[in-house]
């Protein structure tokens, strides 16, 4: 019977519609969401946005100041979940493009604090590894911002 669930949520998950995506691609209902989470402000955009599930219950994003993960249980509020790291607090950015097969790709965010969490996202190789290079040239380039001030 265990085996019979596990094939279930692969199939579950790989024919998911779920998709990377931009600001603009993001319904405005979902943008009021996250910043009712506390994790947007008015003048932010996000630059990539991916949900395992649905954009109310989970979601890993960018912007040009901070990554973010969110967790929202529909069923116990003691399980929620908000990660965030500003770039200025980002010391490391690993991507994992081989996570097995039953889970999505990843970036281990990894914090000045020794922190870490991971920003998942799924799609064709090159939407992934879109995702992951702006990430990274982001973060580069904020950092190299407020290095020099």
């Amino acid at each position: 019977m265990k085996k019979i669930s596990l094939v279930l949520v692969i199939i579950l998950f790989s024919c998911s519609k779920n998709k990377i995506e931009t600001n603009d691609s993001l319904k405005t209902d979902d943008i009021k969401y996250i910043k009712n989470l506390g994790l947007l402000d008015d003048r932010e955009k996000i630059i990539r946005f991916y949900s395992e599930y649905k954009n109310e219950v989970a979601g890993n994003f960018y912007t040009d100041k901070r990554i973010c993960t969110y967790w929202i249980d529909e069923r116990n509020v003691s399980k929620n979940q908000k990660k965030i790291a500003f770039y200025k607090d980002v010391i490391k950015l690993k991507p994992n493009y081989n996570p097995g097969l039953t889970y999505s790709k990843y970036v281990e965010v990894t914090k000045s604090d020794g922190s870490t969490f991971r920003i998942c996202m799924n799609g064709t190789k090159a939407e992934i590894e879109d995702f992951v290079n702006v990430m990274i040239l982001t973060w580069k380039k904020s950092v190299r911002i407020n290095q020099e001030y």
